[in-house]
């Protein structure tokens, strides 16, 4: 039992959480990596590119909440590199699937490099629900999202496989993977009570 404590406890508190907020609008979502996250200073001042890959996709649940219906999950890589030479972290952010090129943007401090490369901003809800309002108009409606991170560079492949497998899943040495979020909309009906 001490085992259990001792390995997997540290663990489940070591992850950063997930946030999701709408703006005052309700017409644009932020998908947010709340805490530090060790991995990303000792990557980055290793010379190594560390990503986040943000995954958010709105759902409706069915008959007895089984088997939910998404649409398509908007996915966002985040890539954060330091250059030694100039001292300057690069942030290249992309939009998978959307034919335009990652932008890219270069912070001084790590500090404000962390803080852009931790949070996706203006995820669009029109676009989530692709145009069928039953998405936002049922109050079985969730928005869901998943964040992936990863230390690309040197390390052990085999070494990884058989932390993540033992751990089931929980712990990676190159990153960690938060599972899916859920975030609940209220009814209209909910709020008059």
């Amino acid at each position: 039992m001490n085992f259990l404590i001792n390995v997997f406890l540290p663990i489940l508190l070591a992850f950063p959480d997930v946030l999701m907020t709408l703006d005052k609008t309700k017409e644009h979502l932020a998908v947010v990596v709340d805490g530090r996250d060790e991995l990303l200073d000792s990557c980055t001042k290793s010379g190594m590119i560390f990503s986040y890959n943000f995954e958010t996709q709105i759902c409706k649940e069915r008959f007895l909440g089984i088997f939910s219906n998404c649409s398509e999950a908007h996915k966002e890589q985040h890539q954060l590199t330091y250059d030694s030479i100039s001292g300057q972290y690069r942030l290249d952010a992309d939009v998978l699937d959307d034919e335009i090129e990652p932008q890219v943007t270069y912070y001084s401090t790590l500090d404000d490099a962390r803080k852009a490369h931790q949070s996706v901003r203006g995820i669009s809800i029109q676009n989530l629900i692709e145009n069928d309002d039953d998405y936002i108009k049922g109050r079985r409606s969730y928005i869901r999202t998943r964040v992936v991170s990863e230390c690309h560079g040197d390390h052990n492949e085999t070494l990884a496989d058989i932390s993540s497998f033992l751990t089931l899943g929980l712990y990676r040495v190159s990153g960690f993977d938060t599972g899916w979020v859920d975030f609940r909309f209220k009814d209209k009906e909910e709020k008059k009570h």
